[in-house]
């Protein structure tokens, strides 16, 4: 098989693994940690790399006692925000300004428990960001700042369209095209998206209807998403070429394709895109023709995987010790 992934030390918690991955630029990456038995299980812990991931720390979210991880959103070096659950109800988004040392909590995102819960955090810049939860209270919990979330406001119910009977996001399942367009899943198979940067949501529906796992798109109009449900035997994911109004069925083609969990286009090529998976059947498969025709590249267990350009990636991983995968491109996978 291809050797696409070359593995790196994290240098967390032997007994964690690296779900969430964001990467910044070629340098710059942050990744945060859950435990591997069960994210149920609180855990406080990042790492970071400056230098492309030569070297990583690791580190303590300070102000985060009995939460545990949903999402992870970097700016540079030293300014991150992560979105946290509290195992006993409610949650909380967080700040560092120092690369980690210390974190901040940004309390007028409230979540309130028992039925808070966020999903997802993410800034379009230093100042303008919006953070999404499940519903409660009637609605979906989603709050939008424009100072970098010392104030983070409440987008009205009249603004977002109406979630079904049992409905609620996923941790970290969104995405986001360009400077203001955003997109999260849901545990029915929907897909909401907002093109203001959080302040008014439409939904489409899907041919899921179970968990969507990731949503990506390789510009204003296309994109795919994938399952995350371990039971499934599908092996198609869904595409848009209408930037998520309607989304259809994609059949794959790829001996043993069972893979899901995580997808994302790869910046600067034409038609590229990288699945990486957790699941029983473990690995990393890519596409050079927008997804249609996939080849497998390894069984690891991969988690959440981010890519900067053709020829620099990370995945978090699953094995022995807890690495890291960088991605270094190939000529077959990256036209």
């Amino acid at each position: 098989m291809l050797k696409e992934w070359i593995a790196q030390s994290s240098n967390i918690n032997p007994n964690n693994y690296v779900q969430f991955i964001d990467a910044v630029d070629t340098n710059v990456v942050w990744g945060l940690s859950s435990d591997r038995n069960s994210q149920q299980n609180p855990v406080q812990e990042f790492t970071r790399t400056t230098n492309g991931g030569l070297t990583w720390t690791a580190g303590t979210i300070t102000n985060a006692a009995n939460h545990g991880p949903s999402c992870i959103m970097a700016l540079n070096a030293d300014t991150a925000w992560v979105a946290m659950f509290n195992v006993s109800g409610g949650g909380s988004i967080l700040r560092t300004n120092d690369g980690g040392v210390s974190w901040t909590k940004q309390t007028t995102a409230t979540f309130t428990a028992p039925n808070g819960f966020p999903n997802v955090v993410h800034f379009f810049n230093a100042n303008e960001g919006f953070c999404m939860g499940d519903p409660n209270g009637g609605y979906f919990e989603i709050y939008t700042t424009t100072d970098g979330g010392n104030n983070w406001i409440r987008v009205p119910q009249a603004n977002i369209a109406a979630n079904l009977t049992g409905e609620f996001g996923i941790t970290d399942v969104y995405t986001n095209y360009g400077d203001s367009t955003v997109y999260f899943g849901t545990n029915k198979g929907r897909i909401y998206n907002s093109t203001d940067r959080g302040m008014n949501w439409t939904v489409s529906s899907t041919p899921y209807t179970g968990f969507i796992g990731a949503i990506t798109f390789r510009d204003a109009n296309f994109g795919i998403a994938c399952e995350a449900d371990n039971a499934t035997t599908s092996t198609d994911l869904i595409v848009t070429n209408d930037g998520g109004a309607t989304w259809s069925l994609l059949p794959t083609s790829s001996a043993g394709f069972t893979m899901k969990q995580s997808i994302r286009y790869v910046p600067g090529t034409d038609s590229t895109f990288v699945i990486t998976s957790p699941y029983t059947i473990y690995g990393s498969a890519f596409s050079i023709d927008n997804g249609v025709n996939w080849r497998l590249m390894d069984n690891l267990i991969h988690s959440d995987c981010d890519f900067v350009n053709a020829t620099t990636g990370w995945s978090g991983g699953g094995e022995l010790n807890s690495p890291i995968y960088k991605w270094t491109g190939h000529d077959n996978c990256c036209q």
